[in-house]
């Protein structure tokens, strides 16, 4: 069989088990009707990923490859810090919409639906991640930054997850609403944390 063809059908299976995943709670989702939506034989999924667990771990990881908050490298190379903002949040909602249900299943785990202390683990990572990310931007070293800096950017975060909740899953934002919302609160954090940096 060719590469192609594996890679396109792990693929499918990655693609439907992110949308089960994001739209029930994981002892819900059932591998027999992810198999069914993605167009493979359920013992595919044995095979290519060994179990339900660690077929979620995938779901999950694909989603990593889109930072929890935004990338923002550059962010200060700027003196239009509101245009700089703007771009940086427009760049991650594209990264974001792409890998929607991927990321509507790591909501899940976010929110506390998920006991699973390697799942957890995985997002907590990621978070952690993000934050040293923001904070490189306005310091050296994010291992100096102030637990309250640490705590600044996770209220961030929080909103952050939220509004995109809004966006994709309620409807109640629009991407132009959520697009304001978190350019505001982007230039307002960039402000803020040097203040408790330290």
């Amino acid at each position: 069989m060719s590469g192609e063809v594996l890679t396109d059908r792990r693929d499918r299976i990655l693609r439907a088990a992110a949308r089960h995943f994001a739209e029930q709670p994981y002892d819900k989702v059932s591998t027999v009707a992810i198999a069914a939506d993605a167009d493979v034989n359920r013992g595919w999924i044995y095979h290519e990923f060994g179990s339900k667990r660690d077929l979620y771990l995938a779901v999950l990881q694909r989603t990593a490859r889109v930072p929890s908050l935004p990338p923002l490298t550059g962010l200060m190379a700027t003196d239009d810090l509101e245009k700089s903002s703007a771009a940086v949040i427009d760049e991650w909602l594209d990264a974001v919409s792409a890998t929607r249900e991927s990321f509507l299943a790591l909501q899940r785990v976010h929110t506390g639906s998920h006991g699973d202390p390697v799942i957890r683990g995985v997002v907590r990572e990621m978070h952690e991640g993000t934050i040293d990310n923001l904070l490189s931007t306005v310091m050296q070293d994010p291992a100096d930054a102030s637990p309250a800096a640490r705590a600044l950017v996770a209220c961030f975060g929080e909103l952050a997850w939220q509004a995109l909740w809004e966006w994709l899953e309620s409807g109640r934002f629009d991407r132009t609403q959520v697009h304001a919302v978190l350019t505001t609160s982007l230039m307002a954090l960039v402000e803020l944390v040097p203040k408790v940096v330290r």
